[in-house]
């Protein structure tokens, strides 16, 4: 099973409940990737998403639980 994406990385879906999310802007601080934008007025937003690597900082750090990343093979399912 190859679950690798077009750079060769690890293929990554990642969700933001926009219904949970108080638009506080910590997950675009803490991601390395720069997987997410933020803007003041728009919240967060995913944005480059084939750049997730799993680490999970962004699902860890958000107060809110609003964010889910799973493999897109599982999401599949």
């Amino acid at each position: 099973m190859n679950i690798s994406g077009s750079d060769g990385g690890i293929s990554m879906h990642v969700i933001i409940n926009d219904v949970w999310c108080k638009n506080c802007g910590i997950c675009a601080t803490v991601c390395t990737k720069k997987v997410f934008s933020y803007d003041f007025l728009a919240g967060s937003k995913v944005e480059n998403e084939g750049e997730c690597i799993d680490c999970k900082q962004c699902v860890l750090m958000c107060p809110d639980f609003a964010i889910t990343v799973v493999n897109k093979m599982e999401a599949r399912q």
